[in-house]
């Protein structure tokens, strides 16, 4: 499907991005810039894979995903000299995009395999958030999904917009296009308005 292959392409870039400047940010190598790039790009997809049982992830299926990665980390690196903290705005606008596309994909592999919607939007927020956690674990922060402005919420009301559209009966790219946007545009606003679920004491 289409619709579906051109959402993977732009998450699996936007999330290589945002993994290579995280890289960059953290005063990482080249080697280790364009590792944290392809992680970051592939994890939330590869989680969703073994949890649907699609077998091999089609990231390693399909030989061209990994250069794509690797391409989009460098020519991050390449095109963003900034050394400010706009670099970490970046990341976040592009962390924000991924977040919007995989969720978006996860809920429409989820409903084709039959799940139900609580389980299609926990597959969201695995899918959306996979890739981003291990680059955050890595570089040794604590992953965006559990204390950063409402981010697991914004993948499952992006999952939910999906999964009402198909619903409609509306077309695949409308469905994974308003998911995404849905997603994508509640995270924006979030890291605007600096929206966070209430956080747990301390003692």
């Amino acid at each position: 499907m289409w619709p579906l292959t051109v959402i993977e392409v732009l998450a699996v870039s936007a999330f290589a991005l945002s993994g290579a400047w995280r890289g960059r940010e953290k005063g990482l190598d080249l080697f280790g810039v364009v590792m944290l790039a392809m992680i970051c790009a592939f994890g939330g997809g590869w989680m969703r894979d073994l949890l649907l049982a699609r077998g091999i992830p089609v990231t390693l299926r399909e030989g061209w995903y990994l250069p794509l990665a690797a391409g989009a980390g460098a020519a991050g690196l390449l095109f963003f000299r900034e050394r400010t903290g706009r670099l970490g705005l970046a990341v976040n606008v592009l962390d924000a995009i991924g977040l919007g596309l995989y969720s978006a994909s996860a809920a429409a592999l989820g409903l084709d395999a039959g799940l139900p919607l609580l389980s299609v939007s926990l597959l969201a927020v695995v899918t959306g958030a996979g890739g981003g956690a291990m680059r955050d674990l890595i570089v040794n922060d604590i992953p965006f999904v559990f204390h950063r402005e409402i981010y697991a919420t914004c993948a499952i009301l992006g999952a939910l917009t999906v999964a009402g559209l198909r619903a409609l009966d509306a077309p695949p790219s409308i469905q994974l296009g308003m998911g995404a946007a849905v997603a994508t545009t509640l995270r924006f606003l979030a890291i605007r308005k600096n929206w966070n679920l209430p956080r747990a004491g301390t003692g």
